[in-house]
């Protein structure tokens, strides 16, 4: 009797997942997918400071031109620029690059749950993260995959790991309207 009242809970507790779960993506990244991953993590975050990198470059360069001439002004901010980008954007593609080199195909595995609340991160050490809708700012459908910004996540979804695009569809047209933009 005891075991049929857990086969009853564990029934009602699938039924309720069936709910709040209605979409599950297993994502297997492939080497190639999971270095532009994290090189475009690599330029967005670069994209992000590029107003503080900026006005610091404009400061240095008026700086230098008071003291020794405009041409030296220029060449020291494009200098700056230039050193800030090669450091985070190509040193960030390096460093992706030698970290897929040593990653296995369960290190490049995450599961995706799409619910009512949000979405739900499980990679397959354990680890989750939840993201609630209205924390999401953009999904955006490319050819070759489904990209999810929010404040602090990037996910991308290669298509190929999309078994029903209408279903996704659907679903984040419920809950993110097409042609918004949360801030």
């Amino acid at each position: 009797a005891a075991h049929q009242e857990a086969e009853k809970i564990v029934l009602e507790e699938n039924d309720d997942n069936a709910e709040t779960e209605p979409l599950t993506l297993e994502i297997q990244y492939t080497n190639q997918e999971f270095y532009m991953l994290l090189a475009d993590r690599a330029l967005r975050t670069f994209l992000k400071g590029l107003p503080f990198y900026g006005a610091f470059a404009v400061i240095a360069g008026v700086l230098c031109s008071l003291a020794a001439g405009v041409l030296w002004g220029i060449t020291i901010g494009v200098s700056i620029l230039s050193a800030v980008y090669l450091l985070s954007v190509e040193g960030g593609r390096l460093r992706a690059k030698k970290l897929t080199a040593g990653l296995t195909k369960e290190d490049m595995t995450l599961r995706l749950v799409l619910t009512e609340k949000g979405l739900l991160l499980r990679r397959q050490n354990g680890e989750e993260r939840r993201v609630p809708w209205d924390a999401v700012k953009r999904a955006v459908a490319r050819p070759s995959c489904v990209e999810f910004t929010a404040r602090d996540t990037f996910i991308r979804i290669p298509r190929r790991c999309i078994p029903d695009m209408d279903r996704l569809k659907n679903l984040v047209d419920d809950h993110i309207r097409p042609g918004t933009r949360r801030n």
